[in-house]
């Protein structure tokens, strides 16, 4: 039996950005779906080992046999997780592989099978509370585990699957005429509320100072972060979910903002017009400046905009159409409000385009949707053409 306390220790020694090389197999995932436990539920009681019903089927001889229940709880963790549904037929594939397995006396294939049985009895016994605060973690690591490894079975019948699943709903969006979440008014309404950007050494190397966001919300949340995609369909509940470190509260007194967020870290803005000079803290001993980000809310562009001469361009007219040639390529790993991230296949494409509260948003004329963060400071936005702004964490310049 595998206590828990032990399974945390020996997950959290292993470097949590570690990749996965090679084929994806069951085992590559047990990784991702235990340390996703073991970070949501550090204090969470000993998983006890799970015993398999008296009647349950035998699928494979073996020590111990592959039986049926541990082939559903391996089905019901990527689908619940998923939030997808198995065909019959990609249900008989991923038990052909795992049966395989056992045929082999894959020992390292049915030790992890085993303990993906555990995690899922495990999460059987949660709440319901605990439960949802590990789902967009565990999806989170397992859709980065799958797009790393899109030529193992296992990685292309759930990707298959899950693909499926998001055609389908955006399928039944169009036909009831929009496949557009709900916008929400998130910024500007208090003098304060918007993304501010400034400066942060994250080490005591000088080489270390990072772009730092910090984002003001009108109902007295802090996001300390740049979100994903933006502010124009901001969602709080699943940003609170997917990064509660960053997320907590303000409030104003005068020129003070007060800001609370995890662990009880407390820190303090100064106002000074569109800037907040953010005061000396535990940690550093000087002050930082954060300067308002313009929300570019109904922005026309104009041009051809590249990160550098040897990267495609993304090209924009004023009647809002635009003409992409593969300019989200080499973003790397790009991360959606969920948690959920993916690389861009950087297909290029024609279409529409949208500017609202830090988000611009594609449409193509094949289908296909992207949204990004778009950041700009006011007086960039104020020179004609316009030749800066950020797309996610990228810099864009002007063609000349």
């Amino acid at each position: 039996m595998l206590r828990y306390a032990k399974l945390e220790q020996r997950l959290l020694s292993r470097p949590v950005t570690s990749g996965v090389r090679g084929k994806m197999k069951i085992r590559d995932y047990v990784f991702v779906i235990c340390l996703a436990l073991a970070l949501s539920f550090a204090s969470t009681k000993a998983i006890a080992q799970a015993s398999s019903p008296p009647q349950d089927a035998v699928l494979a001889p073996g020590s111990p046999p592959l039986t049926a229940s541990m082939f559903a709880k391996t089905i019901m963790l990527f689908e619940w997780s998923l939030g997808i549904k198995f065909s019959d037929a990609q249900k008989s594939t991923i038990r052909q592989v795992m049966v395989a397995y056992w045929r082999k006396d894959n020992r390292a294939e049915i030790e992890s099978t085993l303990e993906i049985v555990k995690v899922v009895d495990g999460l059987l016994r949660e709440t319901e509370q605990n439960r949802a605060q590990a789902k967009p973690v565990i999806r989170a690591e397992i859709m980065k585990s799958l797009r790393n490894n899109p030529n193992d079975e296992v990685s292309r019948v759930v990707m298959e699957a899950y693909e499926a699943a998001n055609s389908t709903t955006t399928a039944r969006t169009n036909e009831a005429g929009s496949d557009r979440p709900e916008a929400k008014q998130v910024t500007g309404s208090n003098g304060l509320s918007g993304i501010y950007v400034g400066t942060r050494n994250f080490s005591s190397s000088i080489h270390s100072v990072q772009l730092d966001y910090v984002t003001f919300l009108p109902d007295g949340h802090v996001y300390w972060t740049l979100p994903a995609e933006g502010l124009l369909y901001f969602d709080d509940k699943i940003a609170r979910e997917t990064h509660p470190d960053d997320w907590g509260t303000y409030n104003v007194s005068g020129r003070e903002i007060h800001v609370s967020v995890a662990n009880n870290l407390q820190y303090v803005f100064l106002r000074e017009g569109d800037q907040l000079k953010l005061q000396p803290h535990s940690g550093s001993s000087s002050v930082r400046t954060y300067t308002a980000l313009a929300t570019a809310d109904g922005l026309k562009l104009q041009g051809s905009y590249r990160r550098s001469s040897s990267d495609a361009a993304i090209s924009f007219s004023i009647d809002g159409r635009f003409q992409d040639g593969g300019f989200a390529r080499n973003f790397g790993t790009i991360a959606k409000p969920s948690g959920d991230t993916y690389q861009d296949d950087g297909r290029p494409g024609t279409g529409t385009y949208h500017i609202a509260q830090n988000t611009l948003e594609l449409r193509y004329s094949d289908g296909r949707v992207k949204r990004f963060a778009f950041t700009a400071l006011p007086e960039q936005l104020r020179v004609q053409p316009i030749r800066t702004f950020k797309i996610n964490y990228e810099s864009f310049e002007l063609d000349r």
